[in-house]
């Protein structure tokens, strides 16, 4: 589970930066608002490690809603499961470094 908590708080991190880019995005460029409601959804679906849920920063500026159900997962289906969250997050973040203004 501790690896599972490690890539969660990495996705977290990744998530906070990726709103911080998107808030460096002008207002009104077309992708930004689809990449809005994708890291929303992202964030919507995090699912917490537990035993570790509170134990982790997100930092200021990122809007997690810690209300979500528990799972109840074996250790390795919720290293999976980050895996994937990681994944997804890198993804969405790639797809704003691809519009950053150069």
């Amino acid at each position: 589970m501790q690896e599972a908590f490690e890539l969660h708080v990495k996705s977290m991190e990744i998530a906070n930066d990726s709103k911080e880019l998107l808030d460096q995005i002008p207002a009104g460029h077309e992708e930004k608002n689809r990449l809005q409601a994708r890291l929303k959804e992202w964030n919507d679906n995090i699912i917490e490690v537990p035993g570790f849920e509170h134990h982790h920063h997100h930092g200021h500026s990122h809007d997690h809603n810690h209300s979500h159900s528990q799972l109840e997962l074996t250790p390795d289906d919720m290293l999976i499961v980050q895996k994937e969250f990681l994944d997804s997050i890198q993804s969405i973040q790639r797809r704003i470094l691809n519009i950053q203004p150069k």
